[in-house]
């Protein structure tokens, strides 16, 4: 599938963000003006992509000064794919922008949402009022968007977050029932996030023991899914919601995964957070369990059959 970064500065300065300092550095003008999008969108061919649709990232890429129209040109050239827009969702605080940006149909806004109220968002994206502004833009889009649009939270589970994680379930399910999807994600230790490591400070044993204690609340969202997660990470009741979505190169397996039953099911593990594992972290599943698979590679496992022997 298709991912364009499309603009390279952001309105939020997020602890977690994997962007490098040389790309949030860089002049967007240089390299991401209008025409350099058009000219690379002009050379996708509709049959030569492995997917049905296209990513839009940043930076925050709906500050780009013609980000409509850069929408209105993928909607026009490839009308029958789904735009995916990920962006912190401040822009849709504005009616008039909301309006015009759900003028496009198919497509998908995936929002994050960092806190259950506007200290603990802001203290992540380090900005006052984005709390406010996001909640907003979600309001505006619910109030706007159709059938052939969608809308999901994302959740990205760094220290101060899966220590609130229960009040952000909590916020997310009153304010917003009729949300869509819920994506729960374990971050990747690069750009921002590397450098605040101390800040973003997780692993797979304090996570799993949070989710775990989530359970009730992570079962009232019929979809509600995690990204970044190794099986081995999470109880087998959790597998039905893990999705793989890193690219292949990005990951990899270590040696005593080739003991895991369960191996090919399995997304592996983020090559940058290999050298901050802790010992017994990750370890390959040897209990046996009927699972029920599909054909999606992205979503192998559907459903546990019975408990594990």
């Amino acid at each position: 599938m298709p991912t364009l970064s499309i603009w390279t500065k952001c309105n939020n300065n997020c602890l977690m963000c994997t962007n490098p300092d040389n790309f949030r550095n860089e002049n967007p003008e240089l390299n991401y003006g209008f025409s350099k999008i058009v000219r690379q969108l002009n050379s996708f061919q509709k049959k030569n992509l492995d997917d049905d649709h296209f990513i839009l990232t940043g930076g925050e890429p709906t500050i780009h000064p013609r980000f409509l129209d850069i929408l209105r040109l993928i909607r026009k050239k490839f009308p029958s794919l789904r735009i995916d827009v990920c962006t912190n969702g401040r822009r849709f605080f504005y009616a008039s922008f909301a309006n015009e940006c759900l003028k496009i149909k198919n497509l998908n806004l995936i929002i994050p949402i960092l806190g259950y109220d506007a200290k603990s968002h802001d203290a992540v994206t380090r900005i006052r009022g984005s709390f406010s502004q996001t909640v907003k833009g979600l309001e505006n889009i619910l109030a706007r968007k159709d059938e052939s649009q969608s809308l999901e939270i994302r959740i990205i589970l760094i220290k101060s977050v899966i220590n609130s994680l229960a009040k952000i379930l909590g916020f997310v399910k009153n304010r917003f029932p009729e949300i869509g999807r819920i994506i729960l994600i374990f971050p990747e230790f690069e750009g921002q996030a590397a450098r605040n490591a101390r800040a973003v400070g997780v692993d797979y044993f304090g996570v799993r023991r949070v989710i775990e204690k989530s359970l009730t609340l992570i079962n009232a969202f019929k979809d509600l899914r995690f990204y970044h997660f190794p099986l081995c990470t999470l109880d087998f009741e959790f597998w039905p919601r893990i999705w793989r979505t890193l690219p292949a190169e990005e990951v990899t397996f270590l040696p005593f995964c080739g003991n895991c039953f369960y191996r090919k099911y399995c997304l592996g593990v983020h090559r940058d957070y290999v050298s901050r594992m802790r010992k017994g972290e990750l370890l390959p599943v040897k209990k046996e369990v009927k699972i029920l698979e599909s054909n999606n590679f992205h979503h192998p496992v559907i459903g546990i059959m019975d408990k594990p022997l």
